[in-house]
């Protein structure tokens, strides 16, 4: 249908980031040593060429496609891994019986003359042995370390994001909301229905978000892994409606209310993304925020902003996040602030673990997105772009 006009697959147009997988991955196929292609039939007419015929639009037709490529390699992967253990488990056994019959000689040796006859060959036999028996105690735990540190990038980006975003900030939350609730069932303070009311529907939002979390623990636990955690599924998001929840959840948690929050997002606007993405980078850029505004030394009577806004620009759709405090992230550090464990708060109050900014940049990479910071929108303070590809826009 024309797409070979495009250059996909053509030599340094990496379109399904191949080259990164196997850079990160063992046992994966590097992208210069892939050659394949699907055909499409004339049942794909949703797949349109860009003005200029060097690439497609980026719609949903498309986007099912490279996710059709992507699991294809990620099959071979599956193969080339499983290929390589069964050749690894050749080598092991030939690698057994050469260290048993060098042990059975050395042992034939001892018992007969020609240990002192040959003791060179003896001592190089021994040798020999040890040797081989030091490379299986290598490799024993070279595999012992590959398996941990896989383990540690399946679970441990998860389970880092999962304490950022919901166990550290949810307690307050959670415990004032249910202790009313229990107060209400018990009868010691009884309040209106009103009351109640919101009670239960805001444990009931927030129930809502974190179940995703609670989902994917259910797939890592039946050795899904974390693909599941960030498939995609058609999730309209209402970014103006989530954005409230989450700075209504910011002040109930820091009971700091002297905070100005412009929610310019068009209220019209749906999206439909990674659910947990969208949530945790949101919920992490206002936390900093917030954080950033309650350092002021003068917070309770300076004018503290909070500003969100979205615009489209170009393939992208971004969400800006800015804050006027007086202390911004210094443009030297706006790079290296997305590294893991480097922290932009401090003091005894805020100094946090200097991983909130790299899950976000991490798992922006599962959204197509990127994150940044740019020059103040607010005249000062950090200002904060989330880029996403267009095509998540809802049409309607």
């Amino acid at each position: 249908g024309g797409l070979r006009e495009f250059k996909y697959g053509n030599p340094g147009f990496d379109w399904t980031e191949r080259g990164a997988i196997s850079r990160a991955y063992a046992g994966t196929m590097q992208e210069d040593k892939i050659v394949g292609f699907c055909i499409l039939g004339k049942k794909n007419e949703k797949i349109v060429a860009t003005t200029n015929r060097t690439e497609a639009v980026e719609n949903q037709a498309f986007l099912d496609l490279k996710d059709f490529v992507i699991s294809i390699m990620k099959k071979l992967d599956i193969k080339i891994s499983d290929d390589r253990d069964d050749l690894y488990d050749e080598y092991k056994k030939e690698q057994k019986k050469l260290e048993e019959e060098l042990k059975k000689t050395e042992e034939k040796y001892t018992k007969t003359k020609l240990a002192e006859e040959y003791p060179e060959v003896l001592e190089e036999i021994t040798k020999s042995r040890k040797a081989l028996e030091s490379i299986n105690q290598e490799e024993e735990s070279k595999v012992t370390i590959e398996e941990i540190e896989y383990s540690h990038v399946a679970l441990g980006h998860f389970i880092s994001k999962l304490y950022h975003d919901f166990v550290g900030p949810s307690t307050d939350l959670f415990e004032g909301a249910i202790a009313k609730l229990d107060s209400h069932t018990k009868g010691t303070k009884p309040r209106n229905p009103e009351e109640l009311e919101k009670i239960v529907q805001k444990l009931g939002k927030k129930w809502k978000q974190i179940k995703v979390i609670f989902d994917a623990l259910e797939n890592i636990e039946y050795g899904l892994g974390v693909e599941n955690y960030y498939k995609r599924e058609r999730i309209v998001i209402e970014p103006k409606k989530e954005l409230d929840y989450i700075f209504e959840d910011l002040t109930t948690i820091t009971k700091f209310g002297n905070i100005i929050f412009k929610n310019k997002i068009e209220s019209k606007l749906e999206i439909w993304t990674y659910g947990p993405v969208f949530y945790s980078v949101m919920y992490n850029l206002m936390s900093n925020a917030v954080k950033a505004l309650m350092k002021q030394k003068d917070r309770k009577t300076r004018e503290n902003i909070i500003l969100v806004t979205s615009q489209i620009q170009g393939k992208n759709l971004n969400f800006i996040v800015a804050d006027n405090s007086s202390n911004p992230i210094r443009k030297d550090r706006w790079e290296v602030v997305f590294e893991p464990w480097i922290s932009t708060t401090s003091g005894r109050e805020f100094k946090g673990k200097g991983i909130g900014l790299s899950i976000c940049r991490d798992i922006l990479k599962f959204a197509r997105g990127k994150i940044e910071i740019t020059e103040p929108v607010l005249g000062k303070g950090t200002t904060f772009v989330v880029r996403f590809p267009r095509t998540i826009v809802e049409k309607s």
